[in-house]
């Protein structure tokens, strides 16, 4: 199986000349449910479980003949390493897609999936609980709420302080 590392993961690929048959074997034992599809060492597309299904089984194409390029979604849509988190997600949702490929000097670097940016969401919101119930908890002796809604806004109260 041909792959590309990423962090620590293995993205797998999958060459535009070779066909939708080898494909569907390649995402079977990667796990994954999309492969970057390249050419001449470049990523130009991508193929999912699903384009195979719709493309190539939606049509009665024969698997073995037909080729990943015939089928890949493009244009591809990339990222390069330093794109923040906000701009990785105006690109899904403007394109409607769930992955982009990270390409560095055109060169493939790694994979962004919408499950990637879930999870760290989720790990922030659990940081954030956290340190609301740590100060939750060494605030118990103030009296009355300690937060006021203004405008739209939450405030402190001027008479919080902090116990040190």
């Amino acid at each position: 199986m041909s792959t590309s590392a990423q962090q620590g993961r293995l993205v797998a690929v999958v060459e535009a000349s070779q066909s939708v048959e080898t494909a569907a074997q390649l995402l079977a034992e990667s796990g994954a449910d999309g492969l970057v599809v390249m050419s001449n060492g470049a990523p130009v597309g991508l193929v999912t479980d699903h384009d195979l299904a719709l493309r190539v089984a939606g049509v009665d194409a024969d698997p073995a003949s037909t080729l990943v390029g015939s089928v890949m979604s493009e244009p591809l849509i990339t990222v390069d390493p330093g794109a923040s988190f906000a701009e990785v997600v105006k690109l899904m949702r403007t394109h409607g897609i769930r992955r982009i490929p990270i390409v560095k000097d055109g060169r493939l670097a790694g994979m962004v999936e919408l499950d990637d940016l879930l999870i760290t969401l989720a790990g922030e919101f659990g940081d954030l609980a956290e340190c609301l119930r740590r100060e939750i908890s060494m605030h118990r002796d103030v009296s009355g709420p300690r937060y006021q809604v203004k405008m739209g806004r939450i405030g402190w109260h001027p008479h919080l302080r902090w116990k040190t």
